[in-house]
């Protein structure tokens, strides 16, 4: 399909581009066919601009999933502090009266001038909104940006 659009974009190009050139040698003899050519070939253009900015825009998107979503960010080698912005708690678990806690995390990444958000495991108590503010250790695993680990017992 990417192919296809390649194709299809350069072919509107290509044609609009000699629709231009034509019009420029009518200029001086005849204007109606030279307006009409410039009108023909600049619509062509645009129409060949566009799925040359569909496939581009697929590109993209495929490279954000594959950077695991997270606009880039590559994760550095140990460990990150991370402010603790929230707590959260699972809606959608088991109709037992079992609720679990996520401590929810944010990092500032200055390359990619984006924050990235953590989330820890499971906690089976409530930790207490006073964490709420305080530091945390985000811990990676490997390059895989999404290979964490929250350090609960680095809070500080």
């Amino acid at each position: 399909m990417k192919k296809r659009w390649l194709t299809i974009g350069i072919l509107c190009l290509t044609a609009g581009a000699v629709c231009v050139f034509a019009g420029l040698s009518f200029f001086t003899s005849d204007r109606v066919i030279y307006i009409i050519l410039e009108i023909i070939g600049a619509a062509l253009i645009l129409t060949g601009i566009t799925p040359l900015v569909r496939v581009y825009n697929v590109d993209k998107r495929q490279e954000n999933r594959t950077s695991g979503g997270r606009s880039g960010f590559i994760p550095p080698k140990g460990w990150i502090l991370a402010d603790i912005i929230g707590i959260t708690r699972n809606l959608r678990g088991s109709s037992n009266d079992e609720v679990e806690y996520y401590v929810i995390c944010q990092y500032y990444d200055g390359v990619t001038r984006t924050n990235q958000t953590f989330t820890s495991r499971p906690l089976k108590e409530y930790p207490g909104k006073e964490i709420i503010g305080k530091k945390v250790k985000v811990i990676f695993h490997s390059s895989d940006p999404e290979d964490y680990t929250v350090d609960l017992d680095s809070i500080q």
